[in-house]
């Protein structure tokens, strides 16, 4: 029997991505927040957008997913965050990320320490811990919070060993993808052979998940490892997918903790974004057919 409804708040980034052709809401935060909510766990946000006009404009898209827009900040100097995507023959992106923006100086409050308080989870990446700001914020949060996932999500070159560590001494769960495993092993000289163990054992780190793009993902918990396999699909625009994939993991297990099931259900979100424009496409997850 599933309990109730659960509640999880990410923090960190929310903004335009600019493509060639147009713009989209993004940010790896807001768009798991926004496909947990589509699933079923309602998703929230802790971010800073401008006082600009594409700031307003993110408040008003934040809404219209169904998601609260009160842990919104609004910062006065600075303008609400953009990033230029641009596109491979395969679809997939790299990024343009401009700084200092106003999520780059999210503060500690009383409003955003009583929703990560009652809230189920807290999930966070290293790209919003660029500042020192932020980096404070965060530990304030982790703190309090019951269950801290850390998207390590590495974007360009914001991110450090000691930033690193810092995050992996406040995770209970770990997601990377290949490159960011790969940069794990080489930043703390870590073998392929011991890399689940090393960083539960170091880090206590109580579950690792770990995507493989088409080849699927796989996860180690408990001193258990698992697997599923890829799901092959056209792909359109693979920004997003990891966060779609997380999102569906989250929502599963804090239903129901079974971990081939979370890793099967966030292998189908995921791969069904790729097949989509954008990162927070629309859809009704219980209808999707890969």
């Amino acid at each position: 029997m599933k309990d109730r409804c659960k509640h999880v708040v990410s923090f960190g980034e929310v903004l335009w991505d600019i493509y060639p052709e147009d713009k989209k809401l993004g940010g790896a935060p807001f768009n798991v927040a926004a496909h947990l909510t589509k699933l079923g766990t309602q998703g929230y946000i802790i971010t800073k957008v401008g006082s600009d006009a594409l700031g307003k404009e993110i408040l008003k898209a934040i809404e219209e997913q169904n998601i609260q827009t009160n842990f919104s900040q609004i910062d006065y100097t600075f303008n609400t965050g953009e990033v230029l995507v641009s596109l491979d023959h395969q679809g997939n992106p790299t990024y343009d990320i401009k700084r200092p923006v106003a999520w780059d100086y999210i503060h500690t409050n009383l409003e955003n320490l009583s929703l990560v308080e009652r809230c189920d989870a807290l999930i966070f990446g290293s790209l919003a811990c660029r500042s020192e700001r932020n980096l404070k914020t965060l530990k304030d949060l982790t703190e309090i919070s019951q269950l801290n996932i850390c998207d390590l999500n590495i974007r360009q070159d914001y991110y450090s060993k000691e930033l690193i560590e810092r995050l992996l001494a406040y995770s209970d769960i770990l997601k990377v993808n290949e490159q960011e495993a790969q940069l794990l092993m080489t930043l703390f000289n870590i073998n392929t052979e011991d890399f689940y163990l090393r960083l539960t054992t170091d880090f206590d780190i109580k579950l690792i998940i770990k995507t493989l793009g088409a080849r699927g993902s796989e996860a180690f918990h408990q001193d258990q490892f698992y697997k599923t396999d890829g799901i092959g699909v056209e792909v359109i625009d693979t920004v997003g997918s990891g966060d779609a994939f997380l999102a569906a993991f989250v929502h599963h297990y804090l239903q129901e903790n079974n971990i081939n099931n979370c890793l099967a259900e966030g292998s189908r979100l995921g791969a069904f974004v790729a097949t989509r424009p954008g990162a927070i496409p629309t859809h009704s997850f219980e209808n999707i057919t890969i």
